[in-house]
């Protein structure tokens, strides 16, 4: 039985940036269907444990890392740095469970925000 997980970074700059953007790319179609759904499996398990999650962010979120800190129970940012599905910005859209994760734990005025 696990009594509990915290999530963060041993960089003061950085909590987490998320997928190596090389992989989203301009992908090998069977390379991204395997890491796809590895990291859609991962999030599952995180968003649905049944164990306590926080996140100690104590850096820069972007992108995925900030759906692992949306994905936890609980969340503590240290003031300076930025949180935010950044998809978009590089060309990319965000898949459906990530904007959902973030509607389901900010609502829908804070997401529409960010």
């Amino acid at each position: 039985m696990c009594p509990g997980v915290v999530f963060t970074s041993s960089s003061d700059q950085v909590f987490s940036f998320g997928f190596e953007i090389s992989e989203l790319c301009d992908p090998e179609p069977m390379r991204f269907r395997s890491f796809y759904t590895v990291a859609q499996n991962r999030w599952m398990q995180l968003y649905g444990s049944s164990f306590p999650t926080v996140a100690l962010i104590n850096g820069s979120a972007m992108a995925t890392g900030c759906l692992l800190a949306l994905s936890c129970d609980y969340r503590v940012m240290v003031k300076g740095h930025v949180i935010g599905l950044n998809e978009q910005q590089v060309g990319l859209v965000p898949p459906t469970w990530f904007t959902s994760t973030m509607l389901n734990t900010i609502g829908h005025r804070h997401t529409r925000t960010w």
